[in-house]
């Protein structure tokens, strides 16, 4: 039986953080571990009206191919990702590991030559979505792999997971409408502004922030967030920090 609050963080998702219209082609991609977040996800987006198609892979298949692939293979572009990073209207990239130290062991040129033949979809995918022709969101699907990183008890960090997806339970997509507007108000405060001063132990810091754009991170592109960022004047930062 799937976790009901597998089912409440698709439908945020599906209907929050990529806001799924009738007709929408979206993709969802992840592996076999996330299995029950796929199947939600799914269900709540053709329940929009989405036009779903799934890229699911099985763990240890990358490692293989970084080990047997030749140079022509490595590079060949996947024909079903160009289509969905040019054609399609939404992704959802679900992160679940078996293991997380499991890059340690890939062959760093041929990764190297594989990222290099993907650079171009990469490319042509951020300049969708910075056009807002495609919607994406990443996120998490809790795994033993992760709790063990965390050192914590599989349970525990489920509930962790979740209680960070889904802070009320009642409302959940409520609360993530009440963080967007809560953030675009202090965005309205820092455009009116042009320096920020941190005073900390060991830290005095001065950032001018000046023409910069503030953007609100509440839960679109990455599930969970929480937070506003810019960059500073490259030129006109001053002080002093320790990490």
């Amino acid at each position: 039986m799937t976790d009901a609050r597998v089912a409440q963080m698709a439908e945020v998702i599906i209907r929050y953080s990529l806001n799924i219209q009738p007709g929408d082609k979206l993709a969802i991609r992840g592996n076999s571990l996330a299995e029950p977040l796929i199947k939600e996800a799914y269900r709540a987006a053709v329940r929009a009206g989405a036009h779903v198609v799934t890229q699911i892979t099985l763990p240890g298949l990358q490692k293989i191919s970084l080990d047997e692939s030749n140079d022509k293979q490595l590079a060949w572009v996947n024909p079903f990702s160009q289509i969905i990073t040019e054609e399609f209207d939404a992704l959802l990239a679900i992160q679940s590991e078996f293991n997380t130290r499991e890059a340690t062991g890939f062959d760093s040129e041929k990764l190297s030559k594989l990222s290099e033949t993907n650079q171009p979809l990469q490319t042509r995918f951020f300049e969708r979505a910075g056009a807002g022709e495609l919607k994406w969101c990443a996120t998490l699907f809790p795994t033993t792999a992760h709790a063990q990183d965390a050192d914590m008890a599989v349970e525990d960090y489920e509930d962790f997971v979740f209680s960070a997806c889904l802070p009320d339970r009642e409302n959940p997509i409520g609360f993530w409408q009440k963080m967007e507007d809560r953030q675009n108000r202090l965005i309205e405060f820092l455009d009116s502004i042009n320096e920020i001063r941190l005073v900390a132990p060991d830290t005095d810091l001065t950032v001018n922030v000046e023409g910069r754009k503030w953007i609100n991170c509440a839960g679109h592109e990455n599930f969970p967030d929480g937070e506003v960022f810019t960059g500073p004047v490259e030129n006109k930062t001053n002080g002093h920090v320790r990490f």
